[in-house]
């Protein structure tokens, strides 16, 4: 007999996983084109599995449902993780451990962690991953005297993560509260106010260039009424000089402004403000957890449907305790003492660190109950600088061990100054000496600054030179820098800082040139 075959492009592509949105709850197949990275999301695209989307499933392609090599018995990955080659949790977002149901977030800045989603739920004002960007409106809510506001509103900023600086070419503007900035059948709605340029217009704008990570710009005049402030970002121009215009929508700043005529009418006026900026916020997160909840409904279904299709072996996993090397005040541990080898509930897990295999006598550090894995943070400092061997007590036993360093730095400092300089003599110490590195260094900061913005620093060593004990000065002269963070006067408070490699700080003091 003969074969028949339908035609249905002529254009062929390789399909080389599947998945599901973990924002969407969306099944997908993963395909690679060939037409090189500079294509699609780095040469490949996603389309929808299920459905016989484009014929996909049903026209020219044999597919089966994807079940676990047999070599990883019956471990399964939570919160939308999958398995490698390898059997191991390849963990989305920032889950953690060995199936991908830690979290180890720590939020900052009053932001609260939605354990369902790993997630850090942000207070008004605040967003990034950590809540550790603050934009807010100041004296939000004021009085109008012969037309012009008697205290002027204005915004304040504080952004840590470099991509949500503000850049040159970006402004704030004011808008009526009920006005939409921008609508792509109206265009541009009327403003409220002028435009108010951060650091420079467009003229100013280069590539990678950002505006100052802290600062305050106070609001123009405004009549009696409720406002929105809005930040548009200027998206820079093209290769060939045009502009690429702004982004799209506006980012909007909290709170909104709102002015009285009469100033006995401000407190009752910002009372009532602040309630409906907390009904609206109570509202927009009920919303965004209810999402997050229907997504993570279809995510369990998925995993349901997987571990019933998974036909394995059951293969013993070991009890593991996994540690950096090397540590300095906190000691991070990885741990997991599988089904088959604890109890149930799990047990409880203690961890310390001894010497000599005098397991006797340790240091405790900590315990953690009911969880058969995780990762635990121990505090170790004031422990004498020395190597130790880490172990986990559980069931009445050592289970797993893991062989660290404990190092610590001591640092002092000495400075003399007048109108124009300041020099400051730095002493350090690490133990053990082995525990210095030539990535090691020391960094002097005006108060406030981040860390890539030292005054003034000293290299602890470079290539195979390390000094694990010394002294050097640090000097400054006096000058207006047009970066606050890196203007250097008398009455400027100072950090000196010990940091790693990766920017860890290890030690710091605080002073101020008088």
């Amino acid at each position: 007999s003969m074969a028949s075959a339908i035609g249905t492009g002529g254009h062929a592509v390789m399909m080389v996983g599947w998945g599901t949105d973990k924002e969407t709850g969306q099944d997908y197949w993963l395909l690679q084109n060939s037409w090189s990275e500079k294509w699609g999301d780095k040469g490949r695209f996603k389309i929808k599995r299920g459905v016989d989307e484009c014929g996909i499933e049903s026209l020219g392609v044999w597919f089966i449902t994807p079940q676990k090599p047999s070599i990883c018995g019956s471990k399964v990955c939570s919160n939308g993780a999958e398995l490698d080659k390898r059997c191991r949790c390849r963990c989305q977002g920032e889950w953690t451990g060995d199936t991908c149901s830690v979290c180890s977030l720590k939020c900052s800045e009053g932001g609260k962690l939605d354990p369902r989603t790993c997630s850090c739920v942000c207070r008004p004002g605040h967003f990034g991953p950590l809540c550790e960007n603050k934009i807010v409106v100041g004296s939000n809510v004021v009085c109008t005297q012969t037309g012009k506001t008697e205290q002027r509103p204005f915004i304040s900023w504080s952004l840590q993560e470099e991509e949500a600086k503000f850049v040159p070419g970006g402004y704030v503007q004011v808008f009526r509260k009920d006005v939409t900035p921008w609508t792509p059948a109206g265009g541009w709605a009327a403003a409220a106010s002028d435009p108010l340029h951060i650091c420079g217009g467009k003229s100013s704008w280069a590539a990678g260039s950002t505006c100052a990570s802290t600062g305050v710009l106070s609001l123009p005049p405004l009549p009696a009424g409720e406002f929105a402030v809005y930040y548009a970002k200027y998206l820079g121009s093209n290769e060939f000089g045009v502009s690429r215009g702004y982004q799209l929508p506006l980012q909007r700043l909290w709170p909104d402004v709102v002015v009285v005529e009469r100033c006995s009418a401000v407190e009752p006026a910002a009372e009532d403000a602040k309630k409906k900026f907390i009904a609206e916020s109570r509202t927009r997160f009920a919303q965004r957890w209810q999402d997050e909840e229907e997504a993570k409904k279809l995510r369990a279904k998925h995993n349901q449907q997987a571990e019933e299709a998974a036909k394995t072996v059951t293969t013993p996993q070991p009890v593991r305790l996994v540690a950096p090397h090397l540590c300095f005040s906190t000691l991070r541990a990885e741990f997991s003492m599988p089904l088959e080898q604890d109890s149930n509930p799990p047990s409880s897990k203690e961890f310390g660190l001894f010497q000599n295999e005098q397991r006797d006598s340790w240091y405790k550090l900590g315990t953690v109950e009911g969880q058969r894995e995780g990762i635990v943070t121990l505090d170790v400092s004031g422990i004498p600088s020395a190597t130790y061997t880490l172990g986990m007590v559980a069931l009445g036993k050592v289970q797993a061990t893991a062989e660290v360093v404990v190092g610590s730095v001591s640092m002092k400092y000495a400075y003399r100054y007048n109108a124009k300089l300041l020099e400051v003599d730095v002493e350090w110490d690490v133990q053990p000496a082995a525990a210095a590195s030539s990535g090691m260094w020391i960094g002097l900061y005006r108060k406030g600054a981040s860390l890539a913005e030292p005054q003034g620093s000293i290299k602890i060593g470079e290539n195979q030179n390390v000094r694990s004990s010394g002294k050097q000065t640090i000097t400054l002269n006096r000058n207006k820098h047009a970066n606050l963070m890196l203007r250097a006067a008398p009455g400027t408070p100072y950090v000196l800082r010990f940091l790693t490699a990766e920017d860890v700080v290890l030690n710091e003091a605080s002073f101020k040139w008088p």
